[in-house]
């Protein structure tokens, strides 16, 4: 099975996994693409109706565009990042751009992964949630506001089942159904009728019936196991 784990919200950039290829289509820029091209377009320069294969590699399962970065997945559990790292968001420990796919680590239980505009969010196979990249306003919820270069755990819960990283906010879910944010809230995106900021996790209402969870820049969508759709608008 291929997973897509979002969109970035301020590129035309989509990603496409093929039997195991991993493909691109669209705009990018600053080597985000995976291509080697430098502040370029993928494709032709007028066109963006052009597939390109990212390497040469296959297995890969999952994949996430984030502002300029993506994060992808491949069969064996590897977590893989390339694109702009300007915050330390690909997690190899510097702020090193890097143009094609790289490995995160030597780890190989990763499941989840989501990509924000400066910041990445992860999932291992023990539910433990994973975090790095830019800290402003705690968007990492490690109850800090230094930025992390490298995946860094967020607490010692191991039950977590969904994540969405967005512009300055971050969304989760538990096993259990329950709704979790944090980071930045100035527009409310966290859905807790406050415009405070938060830097650790945070639960949001006491509904247990939430089913899938996905952030833009600065608002949250978020579905509930009756199939109803509700929103945190700015």
């Amino acid at each position: 099975m291929i997973r897509i784990f979002g969109l970035g919200s301020r590129k035309r950039v989509s990603r496409l996994v093929r039997f195991g290829m991993c493909l691109v289509l669209g705009c990018a820029c600053v080597s985000s693409a995976g291509c080697g091209l430098i502040r370029g377009t993928v494709g032709t320069p007028n066109s963006e109706d052009r597939i390109v294969r990212i390497g040469t590699e296959s297995g890969w399962t999952a994949i996430s565009t984030g502002g300029d970065h993506f994060l992808a997945l491949k069969d064996d559990g590897s977590l893989w990042a390339w694109g702009y790292n300007g915050s330390g968001q690909l997690g190899n420990g510097s702020i090193v751009d890097t143009e094609t796919p790289t490995q995160v680590g030597t780890d190989t239980g990763w499941v989840a992964i989501s990509a924000g505009d400066w910041h990445s969010l992860a999932l291992k196979r023990d539910g433990s949630l994973w975090a790095w990249g830019n800290n402003e306003d705690g968007r990492l919820g490690d109850g800090t506001r230094i930025s992390k270069a490298v995946p860094t755990r967020i607490g010692a819960d191991t039950d977590w089942t969904a994540i969405s990283a967005g512009l300055w906010h971050s969304l989760a879910l538990k096993g259990d159904g329950s709704l979790w944010a944090w980071g930045n809230n100035v527009f409310g995106q966290p859905g807790d009728d406050t415009n405070q900021e938060g830097k650790v996790s945070f639960r949001v209402g006491d509904a247990t019936d939430w089913a899938a969870i996905s952030i833009g820049s600065e608002q949250s969508l978020v579905l509930r196991s009756d199939g109803s759709l509700w929103g945190f608008s700015p």
